[in-house]
This record gives C-alpha cells, structure tokens and sequence, in this order.
C-alpha cells in the first residue's frame, strides 16, 4: 500500500512543481501607460482570468497531495494497529501459556522440587512479550528477584490487565449508548425541521 501512495504523489507532485514554477516565471509587471484604459481594463482581466486559473491548479493538486497524506495517516494507523494486534495476540498467547507454565510449576512444588533456579526464571522470561519483560528487568533493579517473585509480579499483571479490558469495554458501550441516545433526538430534530420545509 505505501507503494501505491508513493506512486500515486509522484505525478502530483511534479505537477505542483511545475505549477509553481510557471507562477514564479509570470510576467507581472504593470502594463504599458500608453495602452487606453479599455485596452488596460482587458489586460488586467486576461491575466486575472490566467491568475485565477493557475490559483484552481494550485488548489486541486494541493487538494491531491492532501488526500495522499490523509491516505499516509490512515496507512501508518493500520501497521500500529497491526502491530498492536501483533503485541495483544502474543499477550494473549503468553496468558494462556502463562497459566499452562503454572500448573507445571505448581505440579513441580507439589513434588517437592526446588523452582527458584536462575534457567526456570530464564525461560519463563523467555516468553514473555517486551514490554512485559521490561516491566520485571525494572522490578528486578529495585529488589532481589526469585522465581516465586515473578511468578506473583505476573499474576498481578495480568490481574490488573484483564480488569483494564473490562473497564474498557465497559466504557465503550456506554460511549455507543451514550451516542445512540443522542443521535435518536438529532435525527427527529433534523426531520422535523425537513417536513416543516
């Protein structure tokens, strides 16, 4: 797609350089005091009309160059949506893996083996997603870390994000309630006035 919109501002913006030069190259120094004023009058109008004209151009490429930033702004806004799909995904893969690596560890304690071992940490770290892991590395800073620490960092984690997500969508049907409620009186408003027209 940003190929596409590469492509797309090329030939837009040729033209809109080309445009400017052919305005910088105008001839617009005052006409001849010999001419009579009908000749002056029809002068002034020739060059309005081509001013006017080149101001129109102006206009529409710069309208063109608009549409492709605009087109440049919703691209941009898609890939970090991607991307933050791509975070919430791995998120939600780490959750669900999350809780499978808990029950191991907790089926390791209930035979009595010892987890606070630096490759247990390790590998549980090993998958977690970036900003997860800078999360703990900043705890990690403040205090001496085990594995049992971690483990519990985790559980409030993702405690605290699933009760965002719950607030959030909360929020938003209560937004889609909220404009619904105000669309409905728009609406018959706009019609009222319309049949009283």
């Amino acid at each position: 797609m940003s190929a596409t919109i590469v492509l797309s501002a090329r030939p837009a913006k040729e033209k809109l350089e080309a445009l400017l030069k052919e305005v910088q190259e105008m001839d617009l120094t005052p006409s001849e005091q010999m001419l009579t004023r009908e000749e002056t009058r029809q002068q002034h109008e020739a060059r309005k009309r081509i001013i006017e004209a080149k101001i129109m151009r102006l206009k529409l490429h710069i309208g063109t160059l608009e549409t492709i930033n605009a087109n440049w702004v919703q691209c941009i806004q898609q890939v970090l949506a991607t991307k933050r799909k791509e975070e919430e995904d791995k998120y939600v893969k780490m959750v669900e893996d999350k809780r499978a690596t808990e029950r191991i560890l907790r089926q390791l304690e209930a035979i009595g083996e010892n987890l606070e071992q630096s490759n247990i940490e390790i590998i549980i770290e090993n998958k977690l997603p970036a900003w997860i892991l800078d999360r703990v590395y900043q705890q990690k800073e403040q205090e001496i870390w085990s594995v049992a620490k971690l483990r519990h960092f985790l559980v409030k984690l993702i405690q605290r994000n699933e009760e965002v997500t719950r607030s959030q969508s909360l929020d938003i049907m209560k937004e889609k309630r909220e404009t619904k409620s105000k669309i409905g009186p728009l609406i018959s408003n706009i019609l009222q006035k319309k049949l009283r027209l």
